[in-house]
């Protein structure tokens, strides 16, 4: 705390903190953070936008920019400096003082100070912190503004608690200290991002629509390397086309998943294009409904083979060689909202999800145990719009499935196409799928109302209750009485 806040001048001094932290015998450079309150938010967000040395941030109820409003004040102020008219340091004799601040702004110096246009060189993670009811300035334009740019190149949260600007020194100040704290302890060693994925090369399996072509073009739009496959030559053909047609490089691998020694041939070829890979994205799938009961055996080894072991034969496949490389690399597997719950009329594709995740979160665990550098991302989307209600199409032709309602029932398919097509666009999972890449997080959402959705099928199983009833058949349940015959 100083009597005149003087933002450049404060920044030197972080620097040099930093700068003698790092150079102490014993300690360990590579888990070095920054911690800023007030001004000096703002002061450690700038600091680590320019300073690799930086491995995590903690911003608390920080400043960011200065007002327009007071700009031709500060630039008055800087005339006076520069004829003299008032010796530094200034200013003198509480001028610009400003109240509820405890220290006299050096408004000439703080008009020179910008950190919300260093936040977007930020690459570690940061954890804002800001007073709901602050007084001093508007968080949403500071704080909520940085944590907004440094959230799409680096893992970011943002936190307020409700008081004001100085309460965190008082009645918040042990819980802002906690959270500070576990924030370190969980991001302090962690030290593999894929920050910068241009003239990476991307695999990417169900690559010829839907949320896989979506994952193509995004990499392709990064200046990554991409290798597309897919069970279906056509639409392969088509997809490789329209990539090759937006300037991509592009390979283009027939491959059934279900099929390990398709998949090895697949590694193979990407390996023999490009030398090397660097993101996996496990991502065919397909789907069927039904009663569980009647679904027919080759329905279940379908899904299976195809949303299961194509992740396994992805996983066997690739993963060694990605551990060997012994640079940073990632493995997306695409599992779904349906992961956490078992809807009825609905058990193949979501039992086989379920694994999906589970199979991701032992990775994801086995991975970082062992320290290497692959990251792991699952990809939970809600309803996507895609045709993977038409999944039929590339089912092997000795199948025999349960019902051919799926394609022969006319009024079923209309309902279907209308239901699916309703989904998030597939180009959006794509956009998070990348940011979770970049950012080397696990869990990737989509929509405002995901959390509600898995709570609403987690929390009962953490009671030990019977879980919610979701079926997508007949309900023939005897209807609730309305509530006012209820209460008579």
């Amino acid at each position: 705390m100083r009597e005149i806040v003087d933002p450049i001048d404060q920044t030197t001094d972080v620097k040099n903190c930093l700068a003698y932290l790092v150079s102490e015998p014993g300690v360990d450079a590579a888990r070095v953070g920054l911690w800023g309150s007030s001004y000096g938010g703002g002061h450690v967000v700038f600091t680590a936008g320019g300073d690799d040395r930086v491995k995590a941030v903690v911003a608390q109820i920080g400043g960011y920019g200065f007002p327009d409003s007071a700009r031709e004040t500060a630039r008055g102020r800087q005339a006076d400096r520069a004829r003299g008219t008032i010796d530094p340091p200034v200013p003198q004799g509480g001028l610009d003082a400003t109240p509820g601040l405890k220290g006299t702004p050096d408004i000439a110096r703080m008009a020179e100070h910008f950190p919300l246009r260093a936040a977007q060189n930020v690459r570690v993670p940061v954890l804002f912190m800001d007073a709901e009811f602050e007084e001093l300035m508007d968080r949403h334009q500071h704080g909520e503004a940085a944590y907004k740019i440094v959230r799409e190149n680096a893992p970011s949260e943002y936190h307020t608690f409700p008081g004001k600007h100085y309460d965190v020194y008082d009645k918040f100040f042990q819980p802002s200290v906690d959270m500070a704290l576990d924030w370190y302890a969980k991001h302090r060693t962690r030290r593999h991002f894929m920050q910068n994925i241009a003239g990476k090369v991307a695999v990417v399996t169900g690559g010829a629509s839907g949320i896989g072509l979506a994952l193509a073009q995004a990499f392709g739009a990064e200046d990554a390397k991409v290798v597309i496959a897919d069970i279906e030559q056509g639409a392969l053909d088509r997809a490789a086309d329209q990539l090759r047609s937006s300037g991509y490089d592009v390979l283009g691998v027939l491959c059934d998943v279900s099929k390990f020694d398709q998949v090895e041939a697949l590694t193979r070829a990407a390996v023999e294009r490009f030398g090397k890979v660097h993101i996996v994205c496990n991502n065919a799938g397909v789907s069927i409904t039904g009663p569980i009961f009647e679904v027919s055996l080759d329905d279940w080894r379908w899904v299976y083979g195809v949303n299961v072991w194509g992740i396994i034969h992805g996983i066997k496949a690739f993963v060694p060689m990605l551990m060997a490389q012994d640079e940073d690399t990632h493995v997306v597997n695409v599992a779904s909202l349906a992961s956490f719950n078992g809807t009825g009329e609905h058990a193949p594709y979501c039992s086989s999800k379920a694994a999906a995740l589970s199979l991701s979160q032992a990775l994801f665990s086995e991975m970082a145990a062992l320290d290497t550098k692959v990251g792991v991302s699952v990809v939970c989307p809600g309803m996507v719009a895609t045709a993977i209600h038409k999944s039929w199409r590339n089912r092997p032709k000795e199948d025999r499935p349960w019902s051919d309602r799926e394609f022969a029932d006319e009024r079923f398919v209309q309902g279907s196409d209308r239901f699916q097509g309703s989904g998030a666009p597939p180009e959006e999972i794509a956009r998070l799928t990348l940011e979770a890449i970049k950012q080397n997080r696990f869990y990737v959402f989509n929509g405002e109302r995901w959390s509600q959705y898995v709570r609403a099928f987690t929390e009962p199983a953490v009671k030990g209750e019977n879980p919610p009833v979701l079926t997508w058949g007949e309900d023939r349940r005897p209807k609730a009485e309305p509530a006012s015959a209820a209460a008579e």
